[in-house]
């Protein structure tokens, strides 16, 4: 049976049935981008058009030759159209051409130096395309869109792919279709705007300045009366963005199951851009607890299980969206246990089932006694209730030695209380290399890297050391950060005194 071709649902039909002169499309990789480029023009085979012509531009030739290239990929697409509709094929020193039945010339080409441009002086291109448009200047951008003229039938359009960049023309250029970079909730910051996917705006530049507006009309407006009085209309081109994720190619997804998580060992900046197609860099805030590759390492460190197993508990009945039991031998994350919210007797019973199962004694457990979290006190007496916005502990240990406590000349804690002080601590475990994740999955990993994130100190005038309010963090990310909460709890017994019996008596003769 012969293959039928065509966009696949989502992403990849929205970009192909877009009415706009211009269109960015993009977004994650691996959403399917080079495809809408090469299927766009085909309409005008099946359908020719007289005088209609094409070109794909890539930055570097090498892009274009190299093996799994764009060479490579159009010819796999072109093999599968019907026999009298296939093109002929034409190699070159600097370009390739498709030479399509009906006339219809396709080339691929590379504008490697900025001035390549002008060796399409005079030309006349009905269809321009430009894969992976950040690689190409602004100039570029601009002068080839000079020579998107048609004489035919054909009203003159251009497409362009783009993986998200932290910053440049191609931000500024779709920037009314992204959340800007100060947006209140940190997780959509530089995310496409779902709502604004597809609409149209319209623009002109003029002496180098760009003119967007909501309609031609604002754009002449905005020029002044004495320049859009001479400017022509057809100058003025309807533009928008189409925003793609990897998860819409479905075929990908399938063939090549392990590329999401090749994109997931990437650095937390480029895993932001090119897997949640967000137009951002993310490691430029002095004020984050952890840096970014620290977080990263902690789901690939080698820490040895330590000799101690101990329990974690964020307890959802205030402020949480999900409970949840972390199961640690010494530093060594080994499981993580996640429930939606609960009822009191149900909490209870899954720590101690948690306690059974991994034999952790009740005094290596620490739950979150915050609020009515408290209510446990009494059923895990010997375990450490944590409420946040208790006194901090001491930094220097005790020691107990015949039951009197020694003297020391600790100072007074530099903490604003128990919450910054396991979240600094934290700091110090994670930056050293000293925590290992392994019981966490692809979801929830991506669940702690972002609320690692978002913990933040604050600038302080006492002294003390401080992080941001937990309803900041909430405000940032969208939910409540628990899967933080339940991994800083674990630097209590860090913190706790060192409690040590006095020795026996031996009794002399």
């Amino acid at each position: 049976m012969r293959k039928e071709i065509k966009p696949q649902p989502g992403f990849q039909e929205r970009a192909t049935d877009c009415p706009a002169d211009i269109a960015i499309i993009g977004g994650s990789a691996g959403c399917g981008k080079t495809f809408c480029l090469l299927y766009d023009p085909l309409q005008y085979v099946f359908d020719p058009v007289p005088g209609f012509n094409g070109i794909i531009f890539r930055r570097e030739l090498v892009q274009i030759k190299s093996t799994g290239g764009l060479w490579d990929k159009s010819r796999e697409l072109f093999r599968q159209m019907p026999r009298g509709y296939r093109p002929q094929q034409f190699g070159g020193n600097t370009h390739f051409r498709f030479l399509f039945p009906g006339g219809f010339d396709l080339q691929l080409a590379h504008l490697h130096d900025a001035n390549t441009v002008y060796n399409y002086q005079g030309t006349e291109i009905a269809y321009i395309a430009f894969d992976e448009l950040t690689h190409f200047t602004e100039d570029q951008f601009f002068y080839m869109m000079s020579r998107n003229r048609s004489t035919g039938g054909v009203v003159p359009y251009i497409r362009a792919s783009t993986n998200p960049q932290g910053e440049g023309w191609v931000k500024r250029l779709i920037s009314w279709w992204i959340y800007p970079d100060d947006y209140p909730i940190e997780a959509l910051r530089g995310a496409p705007i779902a709502e604004r996917q597809g609409i149209c705006l319209y623009m002109a530049r003029v002496d180098g300045v760009l003119i967007m507006k909501e309609t031609p009309e604002a754009v002449l407006m905005a020029m002044g009366p004495e320049l859009a009085a001479s400017f022509p209309v057809d100058a003025i081109r309807s533009i928008t963005f189409v925003a793609g994720k990897l998860v819409e190619n479905e075929i990908l997804m399938r063939t090549n199951p392990g590329y999401l998580g090749n994109l997931l060992g990437l650095s937390e900046t480029e895993r932001a851009q090119l897997l949640d197609g967000r137009w951002i860099n993310l490691d430029t805030d002095v004020m984050r607890l952890y840096g970014n590759a620290a977080i990263s390492d902690i789901f690939s460190n080698f820490v040895a299980p330590g000799q101690r197993r101990y329990i974690t508990a964020d307890i959802a009945l205030e402020g949480s969206d999900r409970f949840i039991i972390a199961i640690w031998e010494g530093w060594r994350l080994v499981e993580l246990r996640v429930f939606p919210k609960s009822l009191g007797d149900e909490v209870l019973k899954e720590i101690q089932k948690a306690a059974q199962d991994w034999s952790v004694p009740y005094r290596q457990i620490c739950f979150d006694a915050t609020g009515m979290g408290g209510v446990y006190k009494g059923f895990l007496r010997t375990s450490f209730a944590y409420i946040a916005n208790a006194a901090p502990i001491d930094d220097k240990p005790k020691t107990q030695f015949h039951g009197k406590d020694t003297k020391d000349a600790t100072p007074k804690t530099e903490y604003l209380n128990l919450r910054a002080q396991v979240f600094f601590h934290l700091r110090d475990i994670i930056e050293n290399s000293e925590i290992a994740i392994v019981g966490a999955s692809a979801e929830h990993r991506k669940d702690i890297e972002e609320e690692l994130r978002a913990i933040k100190k604050v600038e302080t005038h006492d002294g003390k050391l401080r992080i941001i309010p937990k309803q900041q963090i909430i405000n940032a990310i969208g939910r409540s950060p628990d899967f933080a909460d339940v991994i800083a709890m674990r630097s209590v017994f860090d913190l706790v005194p060192i409690i040590t019996p006095p020795p026996r008596r031996v009794q002399s003769f």
